[in-house]
């Protein structure tokens, strides 16, 4: 085993989380014998009086950076501007920080609660929130998302494969709310397939 882990001091943000506790495991079990983790209630992170502590405290030579403010979809779409900031500010300033007392590495992961900028199959932005009431109305949270994407897409998946004249098929919220069929686009800019469909059967 590489003595790399053992030599360096590791700083990991919210390392008592869910995917935090599990870095800080695999660290250890690589042979990481410095593995620091700031706990929120000694160092608040959205303050950059305590980000500056932290690392003053630690003297991280990598920070793995993981704290977040988290919630489930009905979180996020109650206090999204208290998300942003807080997420936002933690990162900017850790990183800022570390540049300036040019740590060896720092690494930064993204939020799941993200969806692409480019995908084959568009979803518009109030298609995502019809479907993020549904998996609420239902209580069935992450796990009920797939069943209610695969109904609403259960008349296309099928065919898409060999419609090589179509680019696009979107889906709005609509395609989600009413069962209408999603909108194809062929590669000439026309749409096909616009008419709607009986209402799709949706279960969780």
């Amino acid at each position: 085993m590489s003595d790399f882990w053992s030599q360096r001091r590791v700083v990991v943000t919210g390392g008592y989380g869910f995917l935090g506790s599990y870095v800080v495991e695999k660290l250890r079990s690589q042979g990481a014998r410095h593995v620091l983790v700031p706990a929120h209630s000694d160092y608040d992170l959205r303050q950059l009086s305590a980000v500056e502590r932290m690392y003053r405290d630690m003297q991280p030579d990598i920070v793995v950076h993981l704290a977040a403010l988290v919630g489930g979809i009905g979180a996020n779409r109650e206090r999204p501007g208290e998300f942003f900031y807080d997420n936002l500010i933690m990162g900017v300033q850790l990183l800022e920080v570390a540049r300036q007392r040019n740590v060896e590495k720092f690494v930064s992961i993204g939020t799941v609660c993200a969806y692409p900028k480019f995908t084959p199959v568009p979803f518009t932005e109030d298609a995502l929130w019809e479907i993020s009431d549904k998996a609420l109305e239902r209580e069935t949270g992450a796990r009920g998302l797939r069943s209610i994407i695969e109904a609403a897409l259960l008349d296309v998946m099928f065919e898409l494969p060999s419609r090589r004249d179509v680019t696009k098929c979107v889906i709005t919220k609509e395609t989600i709310s009413q069962g209408i069929r999603p909108t194809l686009v062929t590669s000439g800019g026309t749409y096909a397939d616009d008419e709607p469909d009986e209402p799709v059967e949706q279960t969780a």
